[in-house]
């Protein structure tokens, strides 16, 4: 990765694409401003906190399991999908406003998939299964 030039000590270079969070830290970066964080505030945390706390390995498993989630938050747009898969799980999203149209049906089910397989998975859960997978 190209690393990123040392501007100001008192300037922090945020990543607003969510699926290049990673590769920015590893560039440099100092952080996020995310869209998925709306929906899994404590997965996105953990990946950037570990990553700063040279638990890098981990950072990056965290980065490759939000993958799907990454894809479908912008399967039509932000803030669309995130409300969407948002709304699946339950949470408060509100509502979709104008000039936005709602999502297609193809769509919400898709939302719907993806709400149902992130929703439970915590950062202390996928922690403990990543540091028991090293265990020889």
């Amino acid at each position: 990765a190209r690393e990123l030039p040392k501007v100001r000590p008192d300037f922090s270079v945020l990543s607003g694409d969510d699926n290049k969070t990673y590769m920015l830290l590893e560039a440099g970066g100092h952080g996020v401003v995310s869209v998925v964080s709306n929906f899994k505030p404590d997965l996105v945390a953990a990946m950037v906190d570990s990553y700063f706390s040279d638990k890098k390995e981990f950072s990056s498993v965290i980065d490759r399991v939000l993958g799907g989630l990454y894809k479908a938050a912008f399967l039509e747009g932000n803030p669309k999908s995130i409300k969407g898969i948002m709304r699946a799980a339950d949470m408060p999203a509100g509502p979709t406003r104008p000039p936005l149209y709602e999502l297609r049906p193809e769509t919400e089910v898709r939302l719907s998939e993806t709400a149902a397989h992130y929703k439970t998975l915590s950062a202390g859960a996928l922690e403990a299964e990543f540091f028991k997978s090293l265990i020889v």
